[in-house]
């Protein structure tokens, strides 16, 4: 996480409450890109996954050491709700008239709800139907609204529409136990972070079939980075 956009989305509540489609694979195979190797598995979307009720005791025991018991909820339901915005695009910016006001959609668009990597190969899924698939190839690396860096992946495919472009940011599941990307049709609007067509989002990703252990350390980290800044 990193204090990147996941971290910026949270942080801004906390700091606030503390003051008051479809596509056939056509382009030749490309090389095995290294960083995508890394990220290979199927992801579902992190929060959903993180904030089912199975794993609140996770929560409470990552944010006690920053809030007391006695604001233990207060802080979970800020976390939880910080990156589980469903607008983004025009409709978010005109509904948020400022950061304080944001609330991040982290969801997967455009009609999937599962994303598998499998080295430079992305598919995507809805209810176990594909969606797409294509080979996408290492582009360049960009700072997306001066916030964050990030990996750009371009599919040769005519038809990806809003799955010509990935952008990725550092995060592995080795790492950070889950991964941040964006996805889109036009790379300058992708590179904007509250403006724009994509403003206000950035997937967010976790394992499919992850279990305990693993959702508990990603709670943990999420937790750290944001509330150990108001320590």
């Amino acid at each position: 996480m990193k204090k990147r956009l996941l971290v910026v989305a949270s942080a801004i509540l906390v700091f606030a409450m503390m003051a008051t489609a479809c596509g056939q694979t056509s382009a030749p195979a490309a090389k095995t890109d290294e960083f995508l190797s890394q990220l290979n598995a199927t992801y579902t979307e992190l929060f959903p996954e993180l904030n089912k009720d199975e794993y609140y005791s996770y929560w409470e025991e990552a944010v006690i050491p920053f809030s007391g018991e006695e604001n233990a909820e207060t802080y979970i339901q800020m976390l939880q709700s910080a990156c589980v915005g469903t607008i983004y695009g025009e409709d978010a910016i005109a509904a948020y008239p400022d950061m304080e006001s944001a609330q991040f959609n982290c969801f997967f668009i455009n009609g999937v709800d599962e994303i598998t990597i499998n080295n430079n190969n992305i598919s995507g899924k809805l209810d176990g139907k594909e969606v797409f698939s294509h080979v996408y190839s290492y582009q360049e690396d960009k700072s997306m609204g001066g916030m964050m860096d990030v990996r750009v992946y371009k599919t040769a495919d005519k038809d990806a529409g809003e799955f010509t472009y990935f952008l990725f940011c550092p995060d592995t599941p080795d790492s950070t136990y889950h991964i941040e990307f964006r996805y889109g049709s036009d790379l300058d609007e992708l590179l904007k972070v509250v403006e724009g067509d994509y403003a206000y989002w950035l997937a967010a990703g976790i394992p499919v079939g992850s279990d305990a252990e693993f959702v508990k350390a990603c709670i943990a980290l999420f937790a750290e980075e944001n509330l150990s800044e108001g320590e």
